[in-house]
């Protein structure tokens, strides 16, 4: 029995002797686990699991026309580094070629443990790419850079190489450096290349990212991003401050006071109450003189003639100096009130609508969506458009007005 345990115990201290001397670097250091690599298209996706007891860790991705190990991992290339939490990358590596990629540990002290596991942070096998990547006819972004202008914005500059395209905005609180991580960011905005700059507004203390991508080249799947390119590097943050004032001024549309309640006796406990002597609780008879003058009153008035209702520009879409969103949205209803395609333009500004827009923009292309409803005939829709703009924009009060007058005559 001695001899068994006293074996048992040697077989434990050899073991654990051979893995200090095998995998004592493996022990020591810290690494990802679940290393996945994917060909998509032109890329090739890579995802992983972050060390779970490094959570402020950032990753370096290295590629290799080799099998990555101690002997050649110097002439590896540094693709990129990313931040904790992001756990996958995006690369786009030359068609025809194989290649193989490790992702390894840089602790928050900078150092990075250069430890290569098969299977958990580096790859194995080749993999390749058989479509080349062609950006002929798409706008390619570069130079994006953000800056907060007076604590209130985020200013977001970038260079288009093509002035007649489409571009797309995304806004994350991650950084954007995938397809993947493209997909669960929010898009912010549609306007057109022509522009080199859009202005955003951001919730104060929460760190933002952006990205800025052709819209068509976005559909074809080949998406290349590219840090300080088309991609920001770092987040952008607007201070926490009291009392932010509204960029726009909302004003009330209505122009009339609320009806008096003439309320004879108690709510709670039923007994009656004083009578106001400005509001008559009773209808009476007027006197003979008194409908000998109000006959005469009426028999001068002429009812008014319903004028024809014409398309209506907010103030704010007839300036010059527009940008971003409102200035997509000017140029879209100015062509189609121009040409009066009502059945064109209500399907673009529902389009136009299917994308989370500021409150101020949301309403003002309810308003111009209230009127293509009103001018193909749809009154009750449109009535329910227009209420939604009342609030901000009182130029909806007389398209209220005018449905009210023609439902109640049952137009």
């Amino acid at each position: 029995m001695k001899s068994r345990i006293t074996v048992f115990i040697l077989s434990v201290i050899y073991f654990s002797l051979l893995l200090t001397g095998l995998f004592g670097q493996e022990a020591l250091s810290p690494f990802i686990s679940q290393l996945r690599a994917e060909v998509k298209g032109n890329q090739i996706l890579l995802s992983w699991k972050d060390n779970p007891e490094h959570p402020n860790a950032h990753y370096l991705v290295y590629r290799h026309t080799e099998e990555i190990s101690d002997k050649n991992f110097s002439q590896a290339v540094l693709l990129g580094e990313v931040d904790p939490a992001v756990e996958s990358f995006s690369d786009l590596p030359p068609a025809g070629k194989d290649f193989y990629y490790t992702v390894i540990v840089k602790d928050k002290q900078g150092k990075s443990h250069t430890i290569f596991i098969p299977f958990r942070n580096k790859t194995t096998q080749p993999l390749r790419v058989t479509e080349k990547v062609t950006e002929e006819g798409y706008a390619v972004v570069s130079d994006l850079k953000t800056s907060v202008s007076q604590g209130e914005s985020v200013i977001i500059t970038f260079s288009a190489s093509r002035k007649d395209r489409i571009l797309n905005l995304y806004a994350s609180t991650k950084p954007i450096l995938s397809a993947e991580s493209l997909l669960v960011s929010t898009r912010l905005a549609t306007f057109p290349s022509s522009q080199n700059r859009y202005v955003d507004f951001p919730l104060p203390g929460v760190p933002y990212y952006y990205a800025l991508i052709d819209s068509e080249l976005l559909k074809t799947g080949n998406i290349s991003l590219s840090l300080g390119k088309n991609t920001t590097e770092k987040p952008v943050e607007l201070p926490l401050t009291q009392g932010m004032e509204n960029r726009r001024i909302s004003s009330s549309a209505r122009g009339k006071p609320l009806p008096f309640f003439n309320i004879p006796s108690s709510i709670l406990e039923g007994s009656s109450l004083v009578v106001s002597p400005f509001i008559p609780v009773e209808p009476f008879t007027l006197s003979q003189r008194s409908r000998k003058e109000i006959d005469s009153l009426l028999s001068n008035y002429k009812a008014p003639q319903k004028g024809t209702m014409e398309p209506v520009i907010l103030s704010l879409h007839r300036s010059n100096n527009l940008e971003g969103e409102d200035l997509y949205l000017r140029d879209l209803i100015k062509k189609g009130f121009s040409e009066g395609s009502w059945i064109e333009l209500e399907k673009k500004l529902r389009e136009f609508l299917r994308i989370r827009r500021d409150r101020e923009v949301e309403a003002a292309a309810r308003f111009y969506l209230g009127q293509c409803l009103y001018f193909q005939g749809h009154t009750r829709e449109a009535f329910f458009e227009f209420l939604l703009a009342d609030l901000l924009y009182k130029e909806t009060q007389p398209w209220i007005n005018r449905i009210l007058e023609d439902l109640s005559s049952g137009n």
